[in-house]
């Protein structure tokens, strides 16, 4: 039992070196100060909410398959493996990024949600706060998106003296280049880049003039998202060109990982979300509310199933023991009785966008899997042949 005279650090300590050892201590310390680091830099300038809003970050996913190509790729799915008398190819040696990453998904009252790193919350704030060890490689898929949004159309027709003669006002869904930013409030979307497009006519000699100008509608904001195996043809690049697709390069993450997920609303103004560990103590100061998730990805075996914790709920022991459990199962990452399968592990959204564009690129992703040839594997001079992983 820890006594007020003993000095916290000292009781984790033992406790955690006792019962684990020490190198799983190390693990938790590592994992806790690079989740919830911001802790100790509370005088940190907080992100603008244009910051916030704006993307430009690593989108956890939950796992989905991934491709192989026979034609392709010099490897096939059976190489790999940990079966060194049958000369497998261990799918460790193939995924040369270690990375420990984080992501904040933040709702508001209105619903709008945003992706960043957030310190401290706000009441009634919905939170979901991810931490993903990984051992990845990196893909990177072209996807074509077309941003379409209501927009409210107003005409207004004048005589020569100033008068309007008639005024037409129409609802249409239209679409919206990338580069006219954030349209979450009212803004005039213009033409050929200005506000309003005036037009001269002439009518029975009588010269008059037609105003029209276009304002965007709050919450209507749309994604069509497209990807293709193979790069497409100049026909279809001019097709995706006439409908307004923009053409992207996003990055994928293909691998194996852990994942450690916090999620709850925070009823207190001060709550302070920056961590998986620092949640769970803002839980039990009852600043917050919420459940604690423990995720393998791509990962499996009997004993990686007896190291998940059972718990769902947050407190701060049950986030001590999530970090020990993620430190034990990464030391069974190595051993050949763990069956390990590549999977889309997350993304990196390159431009600005929030839930619906996250959500219109996980279906797309879910639509035509992603297709990854380990590095010095790839044959160009072979016809491709699409064959998903089971």
């Amino acid at each position: 039992m820890t006594t007020h005279s003993e000095p916290q650090g000292a009781t984790l300590f033992s406790s955690f070196v006792g019962s684990r050892g020490a190198s799983v201590f190390i693990m938790c310390v590592l994992l806790i100060g690079m989740v919830g680091c911001s802790l100790f830099n509370r005088d940190s300038k907080p992100s603008s909410l244009g910051e916030t809003m704006s993307g430009y970050t690593y989108i956890p996913v939950d796992p989905t398959k991934v491709q192989i190509v026979p034609g392709e790729c010099s490897i096939q799915y059976s190489e790999i493996g940990d079966d060194l008398s049958t000369k497998q190819k261990k799918l460790l040696n193939l995924l040369p990024d270690n990375a420990v990453r984080t992501s904040m998904e933040l709702s508001d009252f209105s619903g709008k949600v945003a992706y960043g790193i957030s310190k401290v919350g706000t009441t009634g704030l919905a939170y979901r706060l991810t931490a993903d060890y990984v051992n990845s490689d990196t893909v990177n898929k072209a996807v074509w998106i077309r941003r379409t949004m209501m927009v409210h159309e107003t005409a207004m027709t004048y005589d020569s003296s100033g008068k309007v003669t008639e005024q037409k006002d129409q609802q249409e869904r239209s679409p919206v280049s990338f580069a006219e930013g954030s349209l979450d409030d009212n803004q005039s979307i213009g033409w050929f880049g200005d506000k309003r497009k005036t037009s001269l006519f002439s009518d029975n000699n009588n010269m008059g003039k037609t105003d029209r100008w276009r304002t965007s509608i709050p919450g209507t904001e749309s994604f069509d998202v497209k990807s293709y195996p193979d790069t497409p043809s100049q026909a279809i690049r001019d097709q995706l060109v006439k409908d307004k697709y923009e053409e992207f390069n996003v990055p994928i993450y293909v691998g194996i990982g852990l994942r450690i997920v916090a999620q709850g609303l925070s009823v207190s103004g001060d709550a302070n979300i920056s961590g998986i560990g620092i949640i769970g103590v803002e839980a039990e100061a009852k600043r917050l509310s919420g459940s604690l998730t423990v995720q393998t990805l791509g990962v499996n075996s009997q004993a990686v199933a007896s190291a998940l914790p059972v718990q769902s709920e947050l407190s701060r022991t049950t986030a001590e023991n999530a970090f020990v459990s993620i430190g034990s199962i990464k030391a069974m990452l190595h051993q050949p009785e763990t069956i390990k399968i590549p999977r889309v592990v997350g993304l990196y959204l390159p431009f600005p966008g929030g839930k619906p564009l996250v959500n219109a690129l996980i279906s797309e992703l879910s639509r035509n899997p992603v297709t990854w040839c380990p590095h010095g594997y790839l044959n160009k001079d072979k016809v491709r042949v699409s064959i998903p992983i089971p």
